[in-house]
């Protein structure tokens, strides 16, 4: 009897053993299993952390990038935009730091450089230039600005003046022109102070036709010569008759012929053929 209570109670410690090293083992599983899900959660929940920093750089980024630009130099690539600012040193007169010939280079390539000035008309000397026809003429009266304004001359050679009406005034300078409105306006204005100016010259042009390289009008000045019209024209073709070039001017019902010999003036030969020219005066090269 005894001896069957001992091994009962043997059974019973053995299985009690196992039972709890199995339960041990169980835990131990559970617990492992539960560590891994556990760091399998948190590596995860990393990687969606991450994945969402990155999606909002890469948006910011792009938004930053499809931004317009705004300022002096929107809509241009940087390189433009280093370009114009570069150009508006030059023309703040300010030096850009660096290298520069580098500089210069992309200042001188830059759309923004500015464009040397304009060539200023010639002056017109109000005594001695001649009013021609469509000239164009500015009339001013002190305090009068009714009568004051801007007049072309009409091929007959005559302009309309307020209160003084047609003045024929081709012929005379415009010196001459403000003495007669003087006297004209000396019944309606107290005093009259008037100034003539001509703002373009129309007049004043020759032409030229025949075997040369560009026929047509040609503008001149007070010196300008028969070589330097034809030198203007781009020269003479290859067939035209150098010895026998001549000037017609017309005086009235009177005409004039000069004779040009090309080649003896170009050799400095006969140069008083190489005549001044005067509005209106004909280049014949045959």
């Amino acid at each position: 009897m005894k001896n069957r209570l001992a091994g009962q109670k043997g059974l019973m410690s053995d299985r009690m053993a196992v039972e709890g090293g199995a339960n041990v083992l169980v835990r131990e599983r559970f617990d492992g299993a539960v560590l891994r899900r556990g760091l399998g959660a948190q590596a995860g929940g990393w990687l969606v952390r991450a994945a969402t920093v990155s999606f909002i750089l890469c948006v910011g980024g792009y938004a930053r990038q499809s931004q317009p630009r705004t300022g002096p130099y929107a809509g241009f690539s940087a390189a433009q935009t280093t370009q114009n600012a570069e150009a508006q040193h030059l023309r703040d007169g300010q030096p850009k730091s660096g290298n520069s010939a580098a500089n210069g280079e992309a200042s001188s390539s830059s759309p923004n450089t500015p464009f040397p000035a304009e060539i200023k008309k010639d002056y017109v000397d109000p005594n001695a230039y001649f009013i021609g026809e469509q000239d164009a003429l500015v009339i001013t009266v002190w305090k009068e600005k009714e009568i004051s304004g801007g007049v072309v001359v009409r091929p007959d050679g005559k302009i309309t003046v307020p209160l003084v009406g047609e003045i024929r005034v081709v012929g005379m300078t415009p010196i001459q022109l403000q003495s007669l409105l003087v006297e004209k306006l000396k019944p309606f204005v107290t005093v009259p102070q008037v100034t003539v100016a001509v703002t373009e010259i129309r007049s004043r042009k020759i032409y030229l036709i025949g075997h040369a390289a560009r026929e047509g009008p040609f503008p001149i000045n007070s010196t300008t010569t028969v070589l330097q019209i034809i030198a203007q024209a781009g020269g003479l073709k290859d067939f035209a008759k150098r010895k026998k070039i001549y000037i017609l001017r017309q005086h009235g019902t009177e005409q004039t012929r000069f004779d040009f010999n090309y080649e003896q003036v170009i050799k400095g030969q006969h140069i008083e053929q190489n005549i001044l020219l005067e509005p209106g005066d004909t280049i014949v090269v045959p």
